[in-house]
């Protein structure tokens, strides 16, 4: 996720891409959640699967998150990768804390769960190389 600007290619800064990878997350989070949710009010699936929906959709939304922070650096994108995570992860903590007056149960798994799926999206960015553009003037590559 990068733009295009008189011809060079411009990328956007490290607590940027944070803040909309972090948006992202929690907009497949709470779109996800609602999902599971009518499911197992309809009885459409057992309340057994919440659980599993759960890490599912931790997985899923971390690593749309590190994917679109790393895409959206230039330079140390695993860093931001792992960064998203955590900034993700944080914000799980601040949830749990207003809604649920601090019952820290699962938050290790949580916390396993996202960074694993972001260092998993941090390899698949460091493997991506940059679109190297040539620019050509009277004849020669510059």
């Amino acid at each position: 996720m990068s733009y295009r600007a008189k011809g060079k290619t411009k990328y956007f800064a490290m607590p940027v891409s944070l803040g909309v990878s972090c948006l992202i997350a929690w907009v497949i989070t709470i779109v996800f959640g609602a999902i599971v949710t009518f499911m197992v009010s309809g009885e459409r699936v057992p309340l057994d699967f919440v659980d599993l929906a759960a890490v599912i959709i931790l997985c899923v939304s971390s690593f749309v998150c590190a994917m679109v922070a790393g895409g959206m650096i230039d330079q140390k994108r695993m860093i931001g990768c792992v960064a998203s995570g955590a900034v993700y992860y944080l914000s799980l903590i601040c949830i749990n804390l207003l809604f649920f007056e601090g019952c820290f149960q699962g938050l290790l798994g949580a916390a396993l769960t996202i960074m694993g799926s972001c260092v998993l999206a941090g390899f698949i960015q460091t493997r991506q190389k940059t679109q190297r553009i040539a620019h050509f003037k009277a004849g020669r590559n510059l």
